[in-house]
């Protein structure tokens, strides 16, 4: 199995800088977890990935304040049997996703993927996107978004598609 990766600080920055937790094998890959008052990402991106019968580790932000603008993004992803991690990003006031920057839970094989949870007072999707797929045998996850306000807006959208026998999430 994978190791956890966790971040702890009072302000996380990527410009550019990526975090990535990644199995090949039966082993699952470890959860990553980013906790600041602040986390900003710029021109960066990462991903938990699962290529075997191991299970893909969660990706989570725990923040006040959650920004992302780059045409880049996180990725939790599974081409193999085991099923993909979730996103999870928890701000207390704000979550701002722009310009291209975009949140992807997939599968291309057996496995399911995993589902995107977006939970803040504020929540807005700026030209940027949140997609759950499956191109394969497994099935798309769920896209959660809970807020007191959300906002799509320059194309900002949600996307949940299946193109092969997995089923759409929600």
């Amino acid at each position: 199995n994978g190791s956890n990766i966790s971040l702890i600080a009072d302000s996380i920055t990527f410009n550019p800088g990526s975090v990535t937790n990644f199995t090949n094998s039966e082993g699952s890959s470890g959860t990553t977890t980013l906790k600041a008052k602040t986390i900003e990402i710029f021109n960066g991106g990462g991903a938990t990935l699962t290529r075997g019968s191991g299970n893909g580790g969660d990706l989570n932000f725990i923040t006040d304040t959650f920004y992302a603008s780059t045409d880049q993004g996180y990725t939790a992803s599974s081409s193999g049997s085991g099923k993909a991690g979730n996103i999870n990003i928890i701000a207390g006031r704000s979550i701002i996703i722009e310009d291209e920057a975009d949140f992807v839970s997939s599968t291309s094989g057996s496995g399911n993927a995993g589902n995107i949870n977006l939970k803040s007072d504020y929540i807005e999707i700026d030209n940027g996107s949140i997609v759950s797929r499956s191109t394969g045998l497994g099935n798309s996850g769920d896209i959660n978004l809970s807020g007191k306000t959300i906002r799509f807006l320059n194309g900002g959208h949600l996307n949940v598609t299946t193109k092969a026998s997995g089923n759409g999430g929600n």
